[in-house]
């Protein structure tokens, strides 16, 4: 055969190749690529298997962004779908020149026989792999040509300007970014990522970018391609149990931090909604991964569950996505990382948070279990004392009673069930230490509070809608105060923990004379006074995971900033801080929660645990009991006066 016989076959089998007309990003993926490896090696890809694939390929085809950045978890095919496909698109659908980047050049060409190769291989392309010279035979050099004629040029971030600036190529791909984002020792001109897509400059809005990259911190490129200058998506799923869209985030990922074992760890881990706070079944979870949304940084979903808002205004996509949202690890699986992380080192604690959140590390690890003081002051954020943020739908009051000094703390509530510290004190009780205790200096204090300071209300001119007083010390007195100002705003409290003297049994409360809430009930006491009685170890551990939580996360409490002359938010933090959290596991039994007091000092946790069970009474539910049992009205002795709704149904 001649050669010029050889070469009409060659272009003759090339047209074969290569479908009459160019074909979508899906078309081209479900057709074409074939997996290399992994469990499913050998198998056709399919978008059912992580169904937001489809998504971002739709958003390939759309041509609305130049360029398109990815980052996941690991093994959630990330550089399947920003580096894989994409490359195989241009190579071989559109027949066109790309260039692959990394760090080094010796790098790309590392990742190109490691993870492009052999999906090149595992498709029909094989037989476009050149049979002579550079890339044939395991061969290495800056450029392969394959047979239909279409170039991969290797391009490092290292090494000297002149190598990144002589070759142009309208499509570019970067793999392991966070590493090829500072310009060299020498070079005089922008970081290697700019000047690698400078590459593109010629070809104005019709050059293409992609790239994929675990995330490092929030100053690697990733993050910044991502969530700065970026779409900063996110994926989203429909409720099974209210239909709202949600996207799967640690946030709202519960049920491992109390665990005493791996195993419990894997059983009790779940998601939950943050609108209706109802708990996801593994098998809610992949019902739902079917049918996922994409919502930008700068949109949200509406009460009927749509996405409203317009996305940045940007020439890049940049989407994040969790191990949540990729269905390749189960929920029991992320549970047990979890589990695995929180008492590990610090290796263990940024593995979680970039390969199993896609989240950038820093050294403020969220710690369920253990809350330290630097924890709560850094949840201190810019809005005056007094004063109700955005959203907030109910406020509540608490005041811990001593002989001598009274402690009170007001948090504002939002739907989520995330609240904030508007404002917190003490209020001294004039009585000669000397002389005794005296009940009725206790009352006369808590009634100049009231006149002083509950009544003038604080800068949002509103008064709280509901004011718990703890009885457990002086009950008499107490009383007497709920009687004189108004029932039903006000209202008696007492908290039951685990210990031996104070021991929280849900059971005891008899329907007759009770009101059975979550974790708390309202019992009839003599005189028509109304007594909540509180589990406060449940409490206690919403207090503290609150805390734990990134502010604006439902759930999550913050704190108003403060002139540093006039409080001592350190006092507050250690009080919050004052108890420990301490699982106890019992052969052949359920495991148990005690709470070991390390400081006696822990009248603001006794706050805000009165103040998170009043929320709850009012309707901000953090989460739902299971199967709420109906409701029981206790008698109507003292109707509610100023707005009080604590014998509302809702309950």
């Amino acid at each position: 055969m001649t050669a010029a016989l050889a070469l009409e076959f060659r272009h003759a089998a090339f047209r074969l190749l290569k479908p009459a007309r160019r074909r979508s990003f899906l078309e081209f993926a479900e057709r074409e690529i074939v997996l290399a490896d992994g469990p499913k090696q050998g198998a056709r890809f399919r978008c059912d298997t992580m169904p937001f694939s489809r998504l971002i390929f739709e958003e390939y085809d759309r041509l609305v962004y130049r360029r398109s950045f990815l980052s996941g978890p690991t093994q959630s095919g990330k550089t399947l779908l920003g580096y894989i496909i994409p490359a195989m698109y241009h190579l071989f659908e559109v027949g066109e020149n790309v260039i692959l980047s990394a760090p080094t050049t010796e790098l790309a060409q590392s990742i190109y026989h490691e993870r492009l190769l052999p999906s090149i291989r595992a498709s029909r392309y094989e037989e476009l792999l050149p049979k002579a010279g550079a890339g044939s035979r395991g061969g290495r050099g800056l450029a392969i040509t394959f047979r239909n004629g279409a170039t991969a040029r290797f391009m490092g971030a290292g090494g000297g300007d002149h190598q990144r600036s002589s070759y142009p190529a309208r499509v570019v791909l970067m793999s392991e970014m966070d590493k090829m984002d500072r310009a060299g020792k020498g070079s005089r001109e922008a970081g290697p990522v700019r000047q690698i897509e400078a590459r593109t400059t010629s070809f104005s809005e019709y050059a293409r970018v992609y790239g994929e990259c675990t995330m490092s911190t929030e100053e690697g490129i990733i993050h910044q391609e991502v969530m700065v200058f970026g779409t900063g998506s996110s994926v989203y799923f429909d409720c099974p149990h209210c239909g709202k869209p949600t996207p799967l985030e640690r946030e709202n990922f519960v049920g491992w931090q109390d665990a005493p074992d791996v195993v419990a760890a894997r059983a009790n881990a779940r998601f939950i909604c943050p609108g209706c706070t109802k708990p996801w079944t593994e098998r809610d979870r992949r019902a739902a991964l079917r049918a996922p949304r994409f919502v930008a940084k700068t949109q949200s979903v509406d009460d009927q569950g749509y996405v409203v808002g317009d996305p940045p205004a940007t020439n890049t996509f940049g989407l994040r996505w969790t191990a949540g949202a990729s269905g390749i690890l189960t929920t029991a699986d992320i549970g047990e990382k979890e589990f695995r992380a929180i008492d590990g080192d610090e290796e263990a604690k940024r593995e979680i948070m970039q390969f199993t959140w896609a989240r950038p590390y820093s050294t403020e690890l969220l710690d369920f279990r253990k809350l330290e003081t630097d924890g709560v002051l850094k949840k201190i954020v810019k809005i005056e004392r007094g004063v109700a943020p955005a959203l907030i739908e109910k406020i509540t009051l608490a005041v811990d009673v001593g002989s001598y000094v009274c402690w009170w703390a007001l948090v504002g509530w939002r739907a989520d069930a995330s609240g904030h510290v508007m404002d917190f004190g003490s209020i001294d009780v004039p009585q000669d230490r000397q002389a005794g205790r005296n009940p009725l200096a206790v009352l006369s204090a808590l009634r100049a509070f009231r006149e002083t300071v509950i009544a003038p209300g604080w800068l949002f001119g509103r008064q709280p809608d509901q004011i718990m007083v703890d009885s457990g010390y002086e009950h008499e007195v107490v009383y007497q105060f709920i009687q004189e100002s108004g029932q039903g705003q006000y209202l008696a409290c007492k908290g039951f923990g685990r210990s031996k003297r104070d021991r929280w049994h849900a059971s005891r409360a008899s329907t007759e004379t009770r009101h059975i809430g979550n974790e708390w009930t309202v019992s009839l006491q003599p005189g028509g006074i109304h007594l909540v009685e509180i589990h406060s170890d449940y409490w206690k551990a919403a207090v503290h995971d609150g805390f734990g939580q990134p502010p604006g996360a439902p759930g999550s409490l913050t704190i108003f900033s403060w002139p540093p002359t006039e409080f001592n938010m350190k006092s507050f933090a250690r009080q919050i801080t004052a108890e420990r959290r301490h699982v106890e596991q019992l052969p052949g039994r359920e495991p148990i929660t005690h709470w070991v007091v390390e400081n006696r000092q822990n009248h603001y946790l006794d706050c805000m645990v009165y103040n998170r069970a009043a929320a709850d009474m009012l309707g901000i539910k953090l989460i739902p009991i299971s199967t709420p049992p109906p409701a029981q009205e206790p008698p109507e002795t003292n109707p509610p006066k100023n707005g009080g709704t604590w014998l509302r149904t809702s309950y």
